[in-house]
């Protein structure tokens, strides 16, 4: 979908979904547009979770093409981490199935400002701290 087709939508729908499901801020994600990330998050009717056909969010699409920017963007506005593809694959698995290091990166960033460790030791209790399963990334 071009910027042009996004532009003339007949109800000036940001959540218009093309013939594979994707939406312009999936589309964004996918193609690493930042700036087309931020604006379109700016816009209150958008779906920041909305999925394609697969089950994929533009985070998804963001990680499976290796734009950590972007995928630091989408966290960074608040997008939902958690949602699972239909093969049940978050946005990390995907990431971390195709190996791309600046995205993983990117997401450990993003969990160590959202749980920093201090607020999880705790020598009272014998409880493990609740925190994503992409808590444990190591970039070595």
């Amino acid at each position: 979908m071009s910027r042009l087709q996004i532009a003339n939508l007949p109800d000036l729908s940001y959540n218009y979904q093309d013939d594979t499901g994707l939406t312009a801020l999936s589309v964004a994600a996918k193609a690493g547009r930042v700036d087309a990330i931020r604006k379109l998050l700016g816009i209150a009717e958008v779906d920041r979770n909305a999925t394609d056909f697969s089950g994929w969010t533009a985070l998804h699409h963001a990680s499976a093409e290796g734009h950590g920017d972007a995928v630091a963007a989408l966290l960074n506005a608040g997008v939902d981490d958690s949602v699972a593809d239909f093969r049940c694959r978050k946005a990390v698995d995907v990431a971390r199935e195709r190996g791309d290091l600046g995205v993983l990166k990117a997401f450990r960033t993003f969990v160590r400002e959202k749980y920093p460790l201090r607020q999880h030791l705790n020598t009272d209790k014998k409880e493990a701290p609740l925190m994503p399963s992409y808590s444990y990334i190591t970039l070595e």
